[in-house]
């Protein structure tokens, strides 16, 4: 009989279950919000100033994070639906092969901000984003949802291969 150390974990472990059920909860979340932040947020170009800090404001973005590369055409959406596929299809990977609740949980992140933004860009042909922070006259681009999910998926990874790397060197 093998050692249970040396059996290999099943396929559906409850990490990445989690992985999954996350990243599903959080294109409903990511698209919930920029519904309800479209009904609020009257037209292009307006905002409502929730603090002194933050708006919320109404932009279409064409490019890819930030506003980078707009160009609105045809072409330029089908590119970024098709990177933003294999991007997802990567962190698929990741998580079908996680063996930590972080990793598994930062690829269900990144996993449903990844196509949060994608069903933007089928239905739309862009990213709606609508969180304006902004502090001491500079201005952080607009984002949504689904962008700050990418950002604290890849962070948890990262934060994951660190403790990984410390308990290795210790």
């Amino acid at each position: 009989m093998p050692h249970a150390a040396s059996s290999p974990r099943p396929f559906l472990s409850r990490a990445r279950i989690g992985g999954m059920a996350l990243a599903l909860f959080l294109i409903l979340l990511d698209q919930l919000s920029k519904f309800m932040a479209r009904q609020m947020v009257p037209a292009p170009a307006d905002r409502i100033e929730v603090t002194p800090f933050f708006n919320l404001v109404h932009v279409w973005n064409y490019g890819v994070s930030f506003g980078m590369m707009q160009s609105g055409s045809n072409a330029a959406t089908y590119t970024l639906i098709a990177v933003a596929i294999v991007i997802t299809l990567l962190f698929a990977y990741f998580l079908i092969r996680a063996e930590s609740w972080l990793v598994a949980l930062g690829a269900g992140t990144v996993i449903g901000g990844a196509i949060g933004n994608i069903i933007d860009r089928f239905q739309y042909g862009a990213v709606y984003d609508f969180l304006d922070f902004h502090a001491f006259g500079s201005h952080w681009p607009a984002f949504n949802v689904a962008d700050s999910c990418v950002l604290i998926g890849i962070c948890l990874i990262i934060l994951d291969n660190l403790r990984q790397s410390s308990k290795t060197t210790a």
